[in-house]
């Protein structure tokens, strides 16, 4: 029951989609400078969607703590823009695209210019993309409370799993369920809580959408709850460590969703 979404690059779908996520939210919290006392610090976090699809990228950027809305940030040899109009996070450096195949599979660079004051560039991979291949149980219905168990095609280049759960009319608002995988394996388990009301063990009723995210580097986590279905779990730890550069950054690649219905205990 893998639902799948037309691919179009019209601009005026990708505008459409942003002013969506808008209404959802706005601003993560403000970062502190690095932890190692850095005077340069980053977040970052690149979006790819299949069922959308779009691509979607979230910097920010301060030296000393201060924003530098005047730096030169690409990636690749794409700029990115600062306080894009109807971006769902203000005040960032951004990418918008309405594809999911923008960025190939594989490595891409980072690169930040910050006046004549400071000058570095960063590498990342772009996990492929990958399908969800079976769920359990398999006829899409639960009854009551139980686990959910999907398995997918695996991610070249991905170096962690994400499974996420949110009622369909819920996703992409900041809310729902999200667990890193146990192991490398193509396969995950949703607990019963991912579909339970809170707090209680009654069941939360109607049809969720379950994703699968691949992950590579350090996304930042306080921004995935704009750009992503259902934000991570957690910020993984910081994986930009230099003298006078800190922080994090990392791509998120999400499958074609499928979905379960979940109903009360016949």
């Amino acid at each position: 029951m893998n639902e799948k979404s037309p691919m179009t690059r019209f601009p005026l779908i990708i505008a459409a989609a942003l002013m969506i996520l808008a209404l959802a939210g706005c601003n993560g919290p403000a970062p502190t400078a690095g932890g190692n006392g850095q005077t340069n610090h980053i977040r970052a976090i690149v979006a790819i969607d299949y069922n959308h699809p779009w691509t979607l990228a979230a910097v920010d950027f301060r030296r000393n703590a201060a924003r530098r809305p005047d730096a030169d940030i690409t990636f690749d040899t794409d700029a990115l823009v600062f306080a894009r109009t109807l971006f769902p996070i203000d005040s960032v450096f951004s990418i918008a695209t309405s594809s999911a195949t923008t960025y190939a599979a594989g490595e891409h660079k980072w690169r930040i210019s910050d006046s004549t004051v400071f000058r570095d560039s960063l590498n990342t991979i772009v996990p492929a993309a990958f399908d969800i291949t079976s769920i359990n149980p398999s006829n899409r219905l639960m009854q009551g409370l139980g686990q959910a168990n999907l398995q997918w095609s695996g991610a070249t280049g991905a170096e962690t799993y994400v499974i996420a759960a949110v009622l369909r009319q819920s996703a992409y608002t900041g809310i729902g369920y999200s667990a890193y995988a146990s192991s490398f394996n193509t396969a995950g388990t949703f607990p019963p809580e991912a579909f339970s009301l809170s707090p209680g063990p009654a069941a939360d009723t109607g049809w969720y959408y379950l994703y699968v995210y691949a992950v590579t580097g350090s996304p930042d986590s306080a921004y995935s709850r704009h750009l992503l279905p259902v934000p991570l779990p957690s910020q993984l730890t910081d994986n930009v460590s230099e003298t006078h550069f800190g922080g994090n950054h990392g791509t998120v690649v999400i499958t074609e969703r499928d979905s379960l219905h979940v109903v009360q205990q016949l």
